[in-house]
Order: C-alpha cells, then sequence, then structure tokens
C-alpha cells in the first residue's frame, strides 16, 4: 500500500514539474516530508483500520450476545413452560391418588360399617338363641371378612344351638288349674311336680312344627306327651287322651286363650 501511494504521489509530483517553466529538483527534505506523510497517512488507514474492525467484533460480539440471550430466554421460556406442565401432571396425579384413596377408605369404611352391623345382629341372634337368624348374619359377616376369628367363632356357636323353639319351651310351665307344674331344662331333663316331685326327659321332636316329645315317669308309669308351642310362646298346647285339650302356661300369665290352646294343632299325649 507504502508503493502505491508513492507512486502516486510521484507520478503527480512529476505532472506538475512538467507542467512549470522552471523545473526545481527535488531535495532530500523534500522527500523525508513526503515519506513521514506517507507513513503517517498509513497509521492512520491502520489505525482507521483497527476501529473498524473492533467497531465490527463489538457489533458482531453484541448481535452474538443478543442472540444467545434469546436463545437463553427460548430455553427459560421453554424450561418454564415444562415446569408448570410437569406441575399441573404431578398435581392431577395427586389428586386422582387421593381420591381413590378416599374411595377406597369410604369403602372400607362401609365395608367395616356392614361388617360390625352383622356382627351385632348375629351376637343379638345368639344370645337370643336364635340359631338361624345368628347363622345367617354370621355368614353373611365372613362374606365381607372371611378370616375374622370372632365371626368363625360366633358360627361355630350358632351352629351349635338348636332351634329357637327348643329354648322358647325351657323353664316353668303350669297346667291350666296351676296345681301341676313343669320344668324343662336345657339338659333335655324335667322335672314334673304333681302329688309328688317326678322326672323324666324331653326333646325338640319337631321344631318345624314347634313340636317337643315329653317322657314323664310317674307313680311307676310312663307317660308320652307331644305339645306344641303356640305362636305367642305363651302355651304348650296338648290333647290328653283322658282329659282333652289341655294346655301348659308360663306362670302369672293372664287367662291363657282357649284359641290358642286349641287351635295350634296340638299333639295327643298318652
Amino acid at each position: 500500500m507504502k508503493s502505491i501511494f508513492i507512486t502516486g504521489l510521484i507520478s503527480g509530483l512529476a505532472l506538475v514539474l512538467s507542467s512549470t517553466v522552471s523545473v526545481q529538483a527535488v531535495s532530500n527534505a523534500d522527500l523525508l516530508e513526503l515519506e513521514k506523510q506517507i507513513e503517517q497517512q498509513e497509521a492512520e488507514d491502520k489505525e482507521s483500520e483497527q476501529r473498524a474492525i473492533e467497531d465490527l467484533r463489538r457489533k458482531t460480539e453484541a448481535r452474538e450476545l443478543k442472540e444467545q440471550q434469546q436463545r437463553l430466554e427460548l430455553e427459560r421460556t421453554r424450561v418454564e413452560k415444562e415446569r408448570h406442565a410437569l406441575e399441573a401432571l404431578k398435581q392431577d396425579q395427586d389428586n386422582k391418588r387421593k381420591n381413590i384413596e378416599q374411595e377406597k377408605l369410604q369403602k372400607e369404611k362401609e365395608r367395616e360399617t356392614k361388617f360390625d352391623h352383622f356382627i351385632s345382629a348375629a351376637k343379638v341372634a345368639l344370645d337370643n338363641k336364635d340359631r338361624d337368624t345368628a347363622i345367617s348374619q354370621f355368614e353373611q359377616a365372613l362374606a365381607i371378612i372371611p378370616d375374622d376369628f370372632s365371626a368363625k367363632q360366633g358360627l361355630s356357636d350358632a351352629q351349635k344351638l338348636k332351634d329357637k323353639v327348643c329354648y322358647d319351651v325351657l323353664g316353668e310351665w303350669h297346667w291350666n288349674d296351676g296345681d301341676a307344674k313343669l320344668i324343662l331344662h336345657d339338659n333335655g331333663t324335667l322335672d314334673y311336680i304333681s302329688w309328688g316331685n317326678h322326672t323324666g326327659n324331653w326333646q325338640c321332636s319337631n321344631p318345624a312344627s314347634r313340636q317337643i316329645h315329653i317322657e314323664i315317669t310317674a307313680l311307676g308309669f310312663t307317660q308320652d306327651w307331644n305339645p306344641v308351642l303356640s305362636e305367642d310362646k305363651a302355651c304348650l298346647a296338648m290333647k290328653l287322651s283322658l282329659v282333652g285339650p289341655g294346655c301348659l302356661y308360663r306362670p302369672n300369665s293372664n287367662n291363657p286363650s282357649v284359641d290358642n290352646e286349641t287351635k295350634k294343632s296340638p299333639a295327643h299325649g298318652l
């Protein structure tokens, strides 16, 4: 670049000199001054070039920085959207899990409530010697919780029970006139008090028809009776071959009904 500039100056100088009337010789001082001007111009050109390069570098860096910032902002936006999406998904999953747990707890509570209801009803039936009801209630409880020990034990106890009518007849009974009394015990024995104390045995011969069988040994004779328990449990009704229809009734009962005594299909005793 320096040689081109010098060549240009020399060509210009020659042109000027050729056009003047009197040609003057170029001194060393002029050449040095010319060279100094050339060097200064080159320095200015170089500085200008450096400034241009620096300016370009700054602009490039600024553009790259801006692009990087834009990329970072886009990345932050993407990450934020993904975070919100993940949080929404997590919240939805948590809500579903809570709903499932609540439904499970509700079902378990309802299950336990039903189980407790059946167990309570079964125990009441067991206390009342109601065999069929106790068995049914314990079985329904075990259908809910098959391995429950108390329900299994209760079912076993219920299955050992006799028919309810076999418990309803237990205890003391009086004849219509009140002179004789019959006491039925749970072990199948009985006491018959009439003209002395006598013993015997009894059994639930036909629970479905509410009929029991009684054997009494009195005065060297054995008598067989087959009374039927009335629906209101107030009368053991039967017909004796010698005295006709009769009724054994509970102590302190108020005038047992004749209809109640005779309309429950009493059996004929011997």
